[in-house]
């Protein structure tokens, strides 16, 4: 896919993705910043959070999606997170990586499109 168009399409992806991150993220933060590399699976998300001068930032390396029986899933494999926050970082990779968690169907067919 050409250059452009893949940049078009994460684009698009991002505008998804900031809209699931940051119904999850309410009144907690706000994204300030979001990236998709389909063709590298990244994604870097800029986090302003309540109370916080300065934001975080949060990447995610090698994501997977995944359907399974017509669900669709996403997984990120261990060590998979780095923070600007170390103990974030570390707290993600506990917590999230290497395991797989469902995406709800209004925005599967989106996350369909975070594979490269």
């Amino acid at each position: 896919m050409a250059g452009w168009l893949n940049s078009l399409k994460d684009t698009a992806l991002g505008a998804t993705v900031r809209q699931f991150l940051g119904s999850k993220l309410d009144g907690y933060g706000k994204i300030e910043q979001l990236k998709i590399d389909t063709k590298n699976h990244l994604i870097e998300v800029e986090v302003r959070l309540e109370g916080e001068n300065t934001p975080v930032q949060v990447i995610l390396r090698g994501y997977e999606i995944v359907e399974k029986d017509g669900v669709t899933h996403i997984s990120a494999p261990t060590g998979a997170f780095t923070a600007s926050r170390i103990w974030l970082g570390k707290l993600l990779n506990a917590q999230l990586a290497g395991r797989s968690f469902v995406i709800p169907e209004k925005y599967a067919k989106y996350a369909r499109g975070l594979v490269g």
